[in-house]
């Protein structure tokens, strides 16, 4: 993993979109396409891709917690 704060591969893959907010299932897994418009802050770019900071990750950990789509 990138940052070391997992120990397993999650099923659920959230990703950061300027576009419309869509799910896809490939196979196992299940990609949460997350429509963020401007609010899309917190990117790095590591090994070809683009990722979220470390802060960002925690801070997207965290929200998610609270979030009312977490119901």
């Amino acid at each position: 993993m990138i940052y070391d704060l997992l120990e397993y591969e999650p099923f659920t893959i959230f990703i950061v979109t300027t576009n419309r907010s869509m799910e896809k299932r490939v196979g196992e897994y299940t990609f949460k396409y997350v429509a963020m418009g401007r609010k899309a802050t917190g990117m790095t770019y590591y090994k070809g891709v683009y990722i979220s900071t470390i802060e960002k990750t925690f801070f997207d950990c965290f929200y998610n917690l609270t979030s009312p789509l977490n119901a």
